[in-house]
C-alpha cells in the first residue's frame, strides 16, 4: 500500500511539472506575437495618424492584458514546484520512517537469531560433562560451564576476574603448575594437552585430560580456552593393563627362574661329566643333553626377549665393537651346522679402516645368528651368503647395509606377510618339519627397528630368500677404544687361576655345581646359604685381619637377605672385592640396579663353562697349570657324586613331613616352595619319577591355592621313600668297603646316616671307631631296608 501511494505521488508530481513546463512554453510563444511599435505603423502606406492612435490605444490595452496572462503561468509553475517539493519532503520523511522501521525489524530479527544461537551454544556447553573455561591474558577467569561450576562448587559470577589460586581452592603448587601451562599456551600460541589430577569440591581427586588452546581475535591472542575431560575410566583401564603386564612379566620371570634353576645344574653337571674319560656312546648322550638344553634355553630367551620388547624394557647398549670380530664370532657359532649339512657359507665384510662402531654388539650378533640359523634350517642344498657394505661414512658415523641371502625353500608373498608375527611361521607344515617357536624373526625385526633400521625381505618359492637392512652407527677412532680386558670371542681353553671366591647361593645343587666348576679351574670357594651369612663372613674376615675374597658370586633371590641388600652392605665395607650377580630370573636383570647395589657384573643361570670362564677372566689372571686336570677331575667327580647323594638324603628325608605340616597349617606358600625345591633336586640327581610327581604337586599349589588330593600326597610319599631307600642303600654300599678296611674316612658319611631310619647304633659305633661291630650292624641295616 505504501509503495502504491509513493508511486501515485511521484506520477502527480511529474504531471504537474509537465503542465508547468507547457504553460511556460505557451506564454513564451504568445509574447513572440507582440504588435509592432508605433514607428513601424507610420511606415505603412495608407495608414493615417488617427488610425495609428486608435491602434496604439488598443495595443496598450492588449499589453496590459498580455502582462497579466504572462504572470499566471509562472505562478502556476511556482505553485507546482512548491507542491512537488512538499511531496518530495513527504516521501523523503515517509521513506526514512519506513527504513527505520525496517531497520528496527531487522535488528529485532537478528537479535532473536543471536539469542537463539546463544541459547543453543549455552545449552550444548552446559550439557557437556567436560569442564570448559575461558581466561584472559592475565589468566583471570571470564566464563565457564555448569560442569566446571559443579565440580569446583563455584558460580561463574564468583570466579569472573579471578585466578585459579584465588577462586578454586587449589594448593599453591598446583595453582602455579596450571598457571605455567596457561602461560605456555599464550606465549607459544600453540595448543597444549596435559594429564592432571584435579581436586573436587567433595575432597576427592580425579584424573583429567586438559587441552588448552589460545583464543585469537584479529590475529592477536586475547586469552585461552580450556577443556578438561574426566579420564578416570581410561586410567583404570590403563592400570588394569599395567597390572596385567606386570602379572605377565612376573609369570615369565617366575617361569624363567623355575626352568633355569634346575637347568643350571643339568648343563653344569653335563659339562663336568664331559671332562671325564667316557665311552663314545656316553659322550654322545651327554652331547645331546647339552644340545637340547641349549635349544630349550633359546626358546626361553626368545619368549623373554619378546616380553621385554613388548613392555619397552629392552635397552640397547652403546659400546665400541669391531664388526669383523662380531662376524667372526657369528661364523664360529654357526659354522658346525653348515659343515654338518654340507652347505657353503660365504662372508664378505667391507672394511671400515681405523674405525669402531658404537652400538649393541650382543643384539646385533643375535640378529645375524638368527638369520643364519634360519638360513641353514631352510636350506638343503646350495649356499648362504652374508655381506655388508658401507653406504655412507663420515668422521662421526657410518651407515652399514647388511644382506643375508640363501638358496633355501623360499616363501610366497602370503607367507612373507606372516613370518614377522609372533609364534607364526610360514605355514603349519614348516613348524612340524623344521621346528622352532616362530619367535625369531619377530624378535629380530623388532631389534632392528629399535636400532633405527627397517627390515626388508624378498623371497621366491624353491629359489631362496634375501633379508636386508641398514643401520647407522656412531663411530670413533680405533685408537680411542682402550678396553680394560680383551677377551677373545672364539672358544677358549680351560684356564687355571689362583684365588678364593665367596658364593652366596641358597640352592644346594647350584652350590655344588658352581663350587665344582671353580675347583676345576683352581679356585677355592666358601659358600654362604643366604645374603646375611655372606655379609657376616665378609665382616668377620675384616675384623680378623684376613685377606679379602678375590671375587664374590651373589645370587639375587635368597631367604633371610636377598642379593641386592647383601651386595649393598658388602660394598660399604670397601674391601675392593668385585661382586658378580648370579640370577636365573633374566626378566629382573636390571644392570643399573645391580650397579647401584655395588655389583660389577652379571652371570646368568644356567651358565656354561665357557661363560663362567669368560667372567672369571675379567677378574683373574690365568696361571700355569701345576697338576694334571684329568686326575683331579676324576677325583672331584667321584667326590661330587657322593656329596650329591648324601646332600639329597640329608636334606629330604623329612621333606614329606615338612610339606604335610605346611599344608595342615594352611601355609600354601611354604608348601609350594618345599615341593619346588624337592622337584629341582630330584631332577638334578636323575630321579625323574619323583621330579614329575613333585612338579604336578607344585602346579596344584600354585597361586596360593591348594588343589591337592589325597592321591597326590600318597604318590609323593611313595616316590620319595623309593628314592630315599635307593640313596640309603647306595650310601651303605659306599660305607661297606671303608669299614672292611678300617678306613677312618667312613666318618665322612655319618651326616648321611642320620637320614636313614634305624642307623643310630651304627653311628654310635662309628663314633667309637668300633668298625667290626659296625660292619655287622650295617649288614643288618641293609637287609632291613631291602625287606622294607
Amino acid at each position: 500500500m505504501r509503495k502504491n501511494i509513493r508511486n501515485i505521488c511521484i506520477i502527480l508530481a511529474v504531471m504537474l511539472m509537465l503542465a508547468a513546463t507547457l504553460t511556460c512554453t505557451e506564454s513564451s510563444g504568445k509574447q513572440s506575437n507582440k504588435i509592432p511599435e508605433y514607428r513601424s505603423f507610420r511606415d505603412i502606406p495608407g495608414v493615417t495618424d488617427d488610425k495609428v492612435d486608435v491602434v496604439m490605444a488598443s495595443q496598450n490595452n492588449l499589453l496590459r492584458m498580455t502582462n497579466y496572462n504572462e504572470l499566471t503561468p509562472w505562478l502556476s509553475g511556482m505553485i507546482a514546484l512548491l507542491f512537488l517539493v512538499i511531496v518530495m519532503l513527504v516521501l523523503f520523511f515517509q521513506k526514512n520512517r519506513f527504513a527505520g522501521k525496517q531497520l528496527e525489524e531487522l535488528v529485532l530479527q537478528r537479535t532473536k537469531e543471536l539469542e537463539l544461537q546463544t541459547a543453543k551454544f549455552s545449552t550444548i556447553l552446559n550439557s557437556l560433562p567436560d569442564h570448559v573455561f575461558w581466561k584472559d591474558l592475565n589468566l583471570r577467569h571470564i566464563q565457564c560451564n555448569k560442569s566446571f561450576e559443579q565440580y569446583f562448587g563455584v558460580h561463574e559470577a564468583d570466579i569472573a576476574g579471578k585466578t585459579d589460586a584465588e577462586c578454586l581452592g587449589l594448593s599453591p603448587e598446583m595453582a602455579e603448575r596450571y598457571a605455567e601451562w596457561d602461560r605456555k599456551v599464550i606465549n607459544d600460541v600453540k595448543a597444549l594437552t596435559t594429564d592432571e589430577v584435579i581436586p573436587c569440591v567433595d575432597g576427592t581427586e580425579q584424573f583429567f585430560e586438559t587441552i588448552r588452546v589460545p583464543l585469537i581475535q584479529n590475529d592477536s591472542v586475547i586469552g585461552l580456552i580450556g577443556i578438561s575431560r574426566n579420564i578416570n575410566q581410561r586410567k583404570a583401564v590403563e592400570e588394569e593393563a599395567l597390572v596385567a603386564s606386570a602379572t605377565k612379566s612376573a609369570f615369565l620371570a617366575n617361569m624363567s627362574h623355575e626352568i633355569r634353576t634346575p637347568m643350571n645344574s643339568i648343563i653344569g653337571f653335563s659339562e663336568l661329566a664331559m671332562d671325564d674319560e667316557l665311552t663314545p656312546k656316553t659322550r654322545e648322550y651327554l652331547r645331546k643333553i647339552l644340545e637340547n638344553s641349549e635349544w630349550l634355553l633359546q626358546i626361553i630367551n626368545d619368549i623373554l626377549d619378546l616380553s621385554k620388547i613388548e613392555s619397552g624394557r629392552m635397552e640397547l647398549e652403546k659400546i665400541p665393537f669391531d664388526l669383523d670380530e662380531l662376524f667372526t664370532h657369528c661364523q664360529t657359532i654357526i659354522m658346525p651346522k653348515f659343515i654338518e649339512k654340507g652347505i657353503a657359507l660365504y662372508f664378505y665384510i667391507e672394511p671400515l679402516k681405523g674405525k669402531k662402531l658404537l652400538g649393541d654388539p650382543t643384539r646385533l650378533r643375535q640378529v645375524l645368528v638368527n638369520f643364519l640359523s634360519n638360513a641353514i634350517k631352510f636350506t638343503n642344498v646350495g649356499m648362504v651368503k652374508v655381506s655388508t657394505s658401507v653406504k655412507h661414512s663420515t668422521n662421526t658415523h657410518s651407515t652399514i647395509f647388511f644382506e643375508i641371502t640363501d638358496s633355501g625353500i623360499g616363501m610366497t608373498s602370503e607367507q612373507v606377510s606372516k613370518i614377522f608375527e609372533p609364534f607364526i611361521q610360514g605355514d603349519s607344515s614348516t613348524t612340524r618339519k623344521y621346528g622352532g617357536t616362530g619367535l625369531g624373526l619377530s624378535i629380530t625385526k623388532k631389534i632392528i627397528e629399535a636400532m633405527g633400521g627397517e627390515l626388508s625381505v624378498e623371497s621366491i618359492p624353491d629359489l631362496g630368500s634375501k633379508f636386508s637392512f641398514e643401520l647407522t652407527f656412531n663411530t670413533l677412532d680405533a685408537s680411542d677404544d682402550m678396553p680394560a680386558h680383551s677377551i677373545p670371542i672364539e672358544q677358549i681353553e680351560r684356564p687355571s687361576f689362583e684365588g678364593e671366591v665367596l658364593i652366596c647361593e641358597d640352592n644346594h645343587m647350584n652350590q655344588l655345581v658352581i663350587c665344582d666348576h671353580l675347583t676345576r679351574v683352581g679356585l677355592k670357594s666358601i659358600v654362604a646359604e643366604n645374603g646375611k651369612e655372606g655379609v657376616d663372613i665378609v665382616q668377620s674376615r675384616i675384623k680378623n685381619g684376613g685377606r679379602p675374597f678375590d671375587l664374590i658370586f651373589m645370587d639375587i633371590h635368597m631367604p633371610v637377605m636377598d642379593g641386592l641388600e647383601a651386595a649393598t652392605r658388602i660394598d660399604l665395607f670397601n674391601t675392593g672385592t668385585p661382586i658378580v650377580a648370579m640370577t636365573a630370573n633374566l626378566m629382573s636383570e636390571d644392570k643399573d640396579l645391580y650397579k647401584v647395589s655395588g655389583m660389577n657384573d652379571c652371570l646368568g643361570k644356567p651358565f656354561t663353562s665357557q661363560e663362567l670362564w669368560r667372567c672369571l677372566l675379567k677378574y683373574f689372571q690365568p696361571v700355569n697349570q701345576k697338576a694334571s686336570f684329568r686326575e683331579r677331575l676324576v677325583q672331584e667327580d667321584e667326590k661330587l657324586h657322593k656329596v650329591l647323594q648324601i646332600d639329597f638324603l640329608k636334606s629330604n628325608y623329612k621333606k614329606y613331613n615338612e610339606i604335610m605340616e605346611a599344608i595342615d597349617t594352611d601355609d600354601i606358600k611354604l608348601a609350594h616352595r618345599l615341593v619346588h625345591t624337592l622337584k629341582s633336586n630330584a631332577g638334578l640327581i636323575g630321579k625323574n619319577d619323583l621330579e614329575k610327581t613333585a612338579a604336578d604337586m607344585e602346579h596344584l599349589l600354585s597361586g596360593g591355592k591348594n588343589m591337592l588330593k589325597e592321591d597326590h600326597l600318597n604318590l609323593l610319599e611313595k616316590e620319595l621313600n623309593v628314592v630315599l631307600k635307593e640313596l640309603a642303600l647306595e650310601l651303605l654300599e659306599q660305607l661297606e668297603p671303608l669299614l672292611k678296611s678300617g678306613n677312618p674316612e667312613c666318618l665322612n658319611l655319618v651326616d648321611g646316616l642320620h637320614a636313614i631310619p634305624g642307623s643310630r647304633t651304627l653311628i654310635y659305633q662309628l663314633d667309637d671307631f668300633d668298625f667290626q661291630p659296625a660292619l655287622s650292624t650295617l649288614t643288618e641295616l641293609q637287609q632291613t631296608l631291602k625287606a622294607g
